[in-house]
């Protein structure tokens, strides 16, 4: 589906039995791995900033309990087969073992959890799984109630390793998602239990990842073969049904007296063509350069594309290296836009430009102020995949770009579908006004008064 993260290489080899203490029985000659867990590896670079972790050396012993081949492994500290965090047998789970890891120089105490993949019986082939490992604390406000958490609840997972698919197996996956969904409810029902509260909010990112990796080739306009389509429609049922019973388990906190609302940010489609190189388009027009190396090349460049949407202009006395003078901004937008709505796909002969509108129209999609492009722009689904660069209410095979709103309790009417859509800024003033809440000072949205069983209860 998915170029995946590389597996970390091992080799297995004969057990040198000499070193090791306290072997257990076995039918097969022992063999040994020898295991690197470094933290913070697979962790992306713009979220570690600068942090550091340190490889931590361990050893896997291969052994047979039964005549009929290998088919148990012992993860141990040391070569020494009683001093271990877990004996696996394939397609099992250890537990939860707290161990300690170095990070920028300072010991961190972190869960780590292991499956055994894979155990061949002939013992040539070994895969071993390791999860996110996460702290006990540090991560939570107020100070200690991470720990707190952590010693009622157990260990918390953060990411239920969304990058390890196609990598490791899906039933795998969809294991670690359940946990990290039933987790959270738990967290949910501790923190309500035990605290007087007016907000609970709790997010889940599980379907932004079955966006990226299952929905991409579950639609036929893919070209995806029938059984890749069979296991990306699984891949997606599986997800939004932990998703759902990880919302069964927090709604029953609500009393008579709670709003609860089910909203996301944005849906996602499947994908059918090449995505299109903003910055190729504009070179073509000539509005772009590049280096020998491929880089941009900004004392030649008039505009280039910057963020999901945005094409930014290279304004002088703007701009670090801007050529384009002030007087020739207007014209400059005009030439951009030209050019997006013109180019067709060579490959296809299509246009992928559903839109491409100057920054002081773009309010109309609710965008506004200096983070936002001289020239904004939408693609057409086919040329996209997933989201981010397509247009709020598009559509593309068996899904679409449509946000989920669903909301119930005091207040709230029953039964009725709302027969226009609602925006993401919409969510909080309708909920201020419904709780009778104070309005956020930069508050953008509308109400959806619609929704209300009574919109001027606060008059009376």
């Amino acid at each position: 589906l998915h170029e995946a993260m590389p597996y970390d290489p091992i080799q297995i080899t004969a057990a040198k039995t000499a070193l090791w203490l306290n072997l257990p029985k076995s039918q097969r000659p022992y063999l040994e791995v020898e295991l690197t867990i470094t933290p913070l590896k697979r962790g992306r670079s713009n979220m570690l900033r600068g942090r550091t972790g340190q490889p931590k050396h361990i050893y896997g012993l291969l052994f047979a309990r039964s005549s009929q081949g290998y088919d148990s492994v012992r993860v141990c500290r040391s070569r020494d087969a009683e001093d271990l965090y877990c004996e696996l047998q394939e397609g099992k789970w250890s537990e939860w073992v707290l161990d300690s890891f170095e990070i920028d120089g300072e010991q961190v105490a972190g869960n780590i959890r292991m499956k055994l993949i894979t155990l061949s019986k002939d013992g040539d082939d070994f895969e071993l799984f390791v999860p996110q490992i996460w702290p006990i604390e540090g991560y939570g406000y107020p100070q200690g109630i991470a720990n707190k958490l952590y010693q009622k609840l157990g260990p918390f997972l953060q990411n239920p390793a969304r990058d390890a698919l196609g990598l490791i197996d899906d039933d795998t996956y969809f294991e670690l998602l359940e946990y990290y969904h039933q987790h959270l409810a738990s967290v949910a029902q501790e923190l309500t239990a035990t605290n007087e509260w007016d907000i609970l909010f709790a997010e889940t990112h599980a379907s932004d990842y079955g966006d990226h990796f299952f929905l991409g080739q579950a639609d036929e306009t893919s070209g995806a073969t029938q059984n890749t389509m069979k296991r990306c429609i699984d891949g997606l049922t599986r997800t939004y049904s932990s998703i759902d019973r990880w919302i069964g388990r927090i709604i029953k906190i609500a009393d008579d007296d709670t709003v609860i609302v089910i909203a996301s940010d944005h849906g996602g489609t499947s994908s059918q063509f090449t995505p299109v190189i903003v910055n190729d388009v504009l070179a073509k027009a000539g509005l772009l350069s590049y280096t020998n190396k491929g880089e941009v090349d900004w004392g030649k460049t008039q505009a280039a594309h910057i963020g999901l949407i945005h094409i930014f202009i290279n304004l002088e006395g703007r701009e670090p290296n801007g050529i384009v003078d002030p007087n020739d901004y207007e014209i400059t937008q005009r030439k951009i836009i030209d050019a997006l709505l013109d180019y067709k796909d060579p490959k296809t002969g299509f246009r992928p430009f559903s839109l491409a509108i100057s920054k002081e129209n773009a309010e109309i999609l609710h965008l506004s102020g200096d983070l936002v492009g001289d020239v904004v722009f939408g693609v057409h689904p086919s040329f996209d995949g997933a989201h981010g660069r397509q247009l709020p209410l598009g559509s593309f095979g068996i899904s679409g770009q449509h946000s989920v709103f669903i909301m119930a309790g005091a207040g709230v009417k029953k039964g009725l579908a709302l027969q226009r859509s609602v925006n993401v800024v919409d969510v909080i003033p309708t909920l201020c006004h419904l709780l009778g809440w104070p309005m956020p000072r930069n508050v953008e949205g509308k109400i959806v008064y619609e929704s209300i069983e009574d919109p001027n209860w606060h008059l009376k």
